[in-house]
C-alpha cells in the first residue's frame, strides 16, 4: 500500500469491510483494524464470523476509508 493509504488507515479506528457471501450477496461489517506493515492489515473476528467465513470461501475484501475534514462552523 502507498504510504498515504497506510497513514489514512492508521488514523481510522474502524472501517467498513465488504465481502461476498456464499449466495453472492454482499456482507459489510465494521472492523477495528491495525496496519502492521504496508502489506498487512489485521482485524479480529469476535462475534458472528461471517467475514471470516466469506474470506475463507472467496479471499477478496474491500475496505472503505476516506480523508475528511470537519466542516467549519459558521459564525453569526
Amino acid at each position: 500500500m502507498p504510504d498515504n493509504l497506510v497513514a489514512l488507515l492508521r488514523d481510522w479506528h474502524s472501517v467498513p469491510v465488504a465481502t461476498t457471501g456464499a449466495d453472492g450477496m454482499p456482507n459489510v461489517a465494521a472492523k477495528s483494524i491495525m496496519v502492521r506493515d504496508p502489506e498487512t492489515i489485521i482485524w479480529g473476528e469476535l462475534y458472528f464470523m461471517q467475514t471470516y467465513e466469506n474470506l475463507t470461501r472467496h479471499p477478496v475484501a474491500s475496505l472503505c476509508v476516506w480523508e475528511w475534514t470537519p466542516r467549519l462552523q459558521r459564525t453569526r
